[in-house]
């Protein structure tokens, strides 16, 4: 029972780590695998302004353009941002952090910064159909599957194994 949950601390860790640094999630030590291949997300309807959850974090946009996000490294370690969030397109926006607002234990080890920003849209999460937020860096595609990490808004869209324990 315990190295199921050092396992699940690991590959947590691993998860948050990879996607503030802008690579491929990762599962087990290998990459998001799946039995049946998505080619590409397709978009999703919607609104932004919701509170949005995934393993290791927890975030809310409000309808102001404001919003505040958590960021967990494992059990001890996190950091709290106020962030702004802004259209970017007609698919995406863009999200912000601000200024910290609390630190706990060792933080995210200087990962994050006032400044820091992903890419955001809706898309379509494939294992069954709701609408789930995907974060991306760089020039990763909103439509890949195996880029960026993704968000649930439960209590609007409903729950996706994209979005972790």
């Amino acid at each position: 029972m315990f190295a199921n949950r050092a396992r699940g601390a690991v590959l947590a860790m691993a998860v948050v780590a990879g996607a503030l640094a802008g690579t491929t999630a990762v599962q087990a030590g290998n990459t998001v695998g799946r039995a049946d291949p998505v080619a590409a997300l397709p978009a999703a309807s919607g609104t932004y302004d919701h509170r949005w959850q995934g393993h290791d974090r927890a975030m809310s946009l409000y309808y102001d353009g404001l919003g505040t996000i958590t960021l967990y490294d494992g059990a001890v370690d996190s950091e709290q941002w106020n962030l702004t969030w802004v259209r970017d397109d007609d698919t995406s926006v863009l999200i912000t952090l601000r200024d910290r607002t609390a630190i706990t234990g060792n933080g995210l080890g200087g990962a994050l910064g006032t400044g820091t920003y992903w890419r955001a849209g809706l898309v379509t999460a494939p294992d069954n159909q709701v609408t789930v937020l995907h974060f991306t860096r760089g020039t990763q595609a909103m439509s890949d599957p195996d880029a960026g990490y993704f968000w649930c808004a439960p209590d609007t869209y409903g729950n996706s194994a994209l979005c972790g324990a």
